[in-house]
């Protein structure tokens, strides 16, 4: 698939929508722009991940952005969490090697630690890691794998079984809902309310449950997602879901990775196929 066409970068950045959608690029170029987050306690400040393992920093929630030059090794950046001073990437193992790689930062990306391979998970590549917002203990990853679960900040993982496939690409937390996690996968979102410990699906109606979702966000009680060319949105207010098309306005081809919200800003990284 990938040798069959040209890969560009893609960050694209718009207003929080109430109807419709709008998008601009807001670069970084190449090597491609694969995760996205922004800072809870810093609403302005946003993190964009890479194929190259460059990290980016926002401080004007995504109009513009520098690289953080410390981040050590080459590998895709595949998740981003950051609270404060605290930065947490995962990647996959040199070379695709299948050992996903956590790398954290306790002064604003300053310095760098490695806990090499997550301990407990082996022949996995970790997509996503999210802290719980209300349970600072409780960690949770998402993996080619499954999703997985910590109790004592990662020291050790269980895995969480999930209705909605194990080729898991996303979890997220819910900042205005205690306990409450959404984690995207290849068949669709599920939903936690108990922190973690279990999920349920959270497709129907709508287009997410039969392409998946690559990246999840929040805003309030609006869930983006972003799909297989395209995104898409629901409110979290019910007991389901039911999801509406987002996508007017992307790049043509664009190929879904993550979002992240914070009003009035919405920011989409993928990739853009084209012949």
């Amino acid at each position: 698939f990938l040798a069959a066409a040209a890969v560009g970068a893609a960050l694209v950045a718009g207003p929080v929508p109430a109807a419709g959608q709008s998008w601009t690029s807001t670069g970084p170029g190449p090597p491609g722009a694969t995760a996205v987050a922004f800072d809870p306690t810093q609403p302005n400040v946003a993190y964009a991940g890479t194929l190259g393992g460059w990290l980016l920093r926002s401080t004007d929630a995504g109009a513009s952005w520098t690289r953080v030059p410390s981040v050590p090794g080459d590998e895709p950046i595949t998740s981003i969490a950051a609270r404060g001073t605290q930065i947490i990437l995962s990647r996959p193992g040199p070379v695709f090697s299948g050992a996903g790689d956590i790398v954290r930062s306790l002064d604003g990306g300053v310095t760098w630690t490695s806990a090499g391979p997550a301990q407990g998970i082996t022949n996995t590549d970790v997509r996503s890691v999210v802290i719980d917002p209300t349970t600072p203990n409780v960690v949770l990853l998402g993996t080619n794998n499954g999703l997985f679960r910590s109790v004592n900040l990662g020291a050790t993982w269980s895995p969480v079984p999930v209705p909605t496939g194990t080729q898991m690409f996303t979890v997220i937390a819910d900042p205005a809902v205690p306990g409450r996690f959404f984690a995207g996968s290849n068949s669709g979102v599920s939903r936690s309310i108990d922190h973690g410990a279990s999920f349920s699906a959270y497709n129907q109606p709508g287009p997410v449950g039969t392409t998946g979702a690559y990246g999840l966000a929040l805003d309030g009680a609006t869930l983006y997602a972003t799909q297989f060319e395209g995104t898409a949105r629901t409110s979290t207010a019910g007991a389901t879901a039911a999801w509406t098309d987002g996508s007017a306005g992307l790049p043509p081809g664009f190929f879904g990775g993550d979002i992240a919200v914070a009003p009035p800003r919405l920011i989409a990284a993928g990739l853009t196929m084209y012949s």
